[in-house]
């Protein structure tokens, strides 16, 4: 009878030990979907990053490229309005024309200085009279002296009135970014006019600027400011920077003449975000670091990552064999 007891409590022991055993092997299986999750996410954040760098490479280079054509662009807008002062003045309301449609600002007509001489000696009785003839030689030595090109020359059988209200709003290829080029061919791809594509066109890029000075704006201040807090002070700089250049976009939109300045702004600021964020990546500022995101993790699955059992009695008893 003590035989067939001590049998009998041994089978029962084994049964419990192939149970824990069971459960241990099961914990361990979890442990491991719980580590496996939690690399995964680790690789999705270190992706993240380089997504995050090469986003910034791209916004700089188009910036650069775009800050190349607004200096090319305020350089001829100097050229065509008499210099600085014209470029701010008529090439401002020249511009509004333009986008406008005609509702607003007045059409600039070029002339050269032969012409303009000329007409206004017509006008006011002097001793060269505005003749179509007079003024077909007078323009013909303003191309020849480089003050006016050929495709630039108004109508010689008209007065200077006339052809100014005459004048057509028209925005040319010429005054458009890379934004307003791509929206403008976008738009005549689906049925727009392409007189209202350029309008459009040449405002899109202003938009998008201050679209994204909006949304800087929210997420480093609508959090009461947290965010901003949280950034290196070059990140602090570059955000500024964008935001300031935002605003000098869309002032740009009515007087084209500061875009090279909003380019530049945007170039300096794209730069300093950049870096900054890199920066501040390796400080580990404004983001969580890999030991606090695994503290992270643990608290998440907080009673999910089990131990496992040390050997019981119960075990250590049905490891033992039998002498009966």
């Amino acid at each position: 009878m003590d035989s067939y007891g001590i049998h009998q409590t041994e089978l029962t022991n084994n049964n419990a030990a192939h149970h824990v055993a069971d459960i241990n092997s099961a914990i361990n299986q979890h442990n491991a979907q719980v580590l496996d999750g939690f690399k995964q996410r680790m690789s999705k954040t270190r992706g993240s990053d380089r997504l995050a760098n090469d986003e910034n490479v791209g916004i700089v280079t188009k910036d650069i490229l775009g800050a190349g054509l607004a200096l090319k662009t305020a350089s001829d807008m100097r050229a065509r309005y008499g210099g600085l002062s014209g470029a701010l003045s008529r090439g401002t309301s020249d511009n509004v024309f333009n986008v406008s449609g005609g509702r607003f600002g007045s059409k600039f007509i070029p002339m050269g200085p032969q012409e303009t001489l000329t007409r206004n000696a017509g006008a006011i009785g002097g001793v060269a009279p505005s003749t179509r003839r007079n003024v077909l030689r007078a323009q013909r030595a303003d191309v020849q002296a480089g003050s006016i090109t050929t495709s630039e020359l108004s109508d010689a059988g008209k007065t200077t009135s006339e052809i100014i209200s005459g004048a057509k709003p028209a925005v040319e290829d010429a005054g458009l970014d890379i934004v307003g080029k791509t929206f403008k061919k976008g738009l005549t791809t689906i049925g727009t006019d392409v007189g209202t594509a350029a309008r459009l066109g040449s405002v899109a890029g202003a938009g998008l600027s201050a679209a994204g000075a909006i949304y800087t704006g929210i997420e480093d201040f609508g959090d009461g400011g947290k965010k901003f807090a949280s950034e290196g002070t070059l990140t602090k700089a570059g955000d500024i920077t964008s935001i300031v250049s935002g605003g000098l976009d869309v002032l740009s939109a009515v007087a084209p003449i500061f875009a090279p300045v909003a380019a530049l702004a945007g170039v300096a600021g794209a730069i300093m975000d950049a870096v900054g964020e890199s920066r501040d990546e390796g400080a580990g500022l404004n983001r969580e670091a890999p030991k606090a995101q695994a503290n992270i993790v643990a608290q998440s699955d907080a009673g999910q990552v089990a131990s496992v059992g040390q050997k019981t009695s119960i075990q250590t008893l049905s490891n033992k064999s039998s002498s009966y």
